[in-house]
């Protein structure tokens, strides 16, 4: 079920100066007609950022979430939620196919790796050259869990496996961060 928000009392859960890093990235094309894709949408509030930052009227938001319950609904005609689990590959193809491509992906959705790297897979050949992918919070691996314990275990290996492989997935920029104000996260941008 898709579902359309416009909250802005909504919050994120992007904390330090995630957003502030993504705005620098971002600042080039945040007049531009951008179609920005992010899994994990949490309350909407990175939608409401999404929606005020990238102020041109053609701008699409999506939101893509396993559960849309904690959202609240109103009309708005730039940003779309859709409901999917991170593991349905079919899902995350066909909104590849039918949104069009992506210039911004955000997964800050499970932090877990299978999860992870199946939207990755999925999403990036739908991403337009120069266009950026960003795995958030990636660094939950290095967490206070016992490894036994640490469901984010494999989170390092994912974006270790990705910079192995940067030719094959034609990928020309990378920003990694790990701690501090910023968070976590990895950018991959595409050729």
């Amino acid at each position: 079920m898709d579902k359309i928000i416009n909250n802005p009392a909504v919050q994120t859960d992007k904390t330090g100066n995630l957003l502030v890093m993504y705005e620098r990235l971002f600042n080039d094309i945040k007049n531009m007609p951008v179609t920005y894709f992010e899994i994990g949408v949490f309350h909407g509030g990175s939608l409401i950022w999404a929606n005020n930052y990238f102020t041109h009227p053609e701008s699409k938001i999506y939101g893509m979430d396993k559960c849309l319950s904690n959202v609240p609904y109103e009309n708005h005609n730039k940003i779309i939620l859709l409901e999917c689990n991170q593991n349905d590959g079919d899902k995350l193809q066909e909104y590849g196919k039918t949104l069009g491509k992506f210039d911004i992906v955000i997964d800050d959705g499970s932090h877990m790796a299978k999860e992870t790297m199946n939207c990755f897979i999925n999403l990036w050949p739908y991403l337009h050259n120069g266009g950026w992918y960003i795995i958030e919070d990636w660094g939950a691996c290095y967490s206070t869990y016992k490894d036994a314990g640490n469901p984010y275990l494999g989170m390092d290996n994912i974006i270790s496996n990705i910079l192995l492989s940067t030719r094959e997935y034609g990928i020309s920029g990378i920003e990694i961060i790990l701690g501090g104000k910023e968070g976590t996260y990895a950018a991959f941008k595409k050729r």
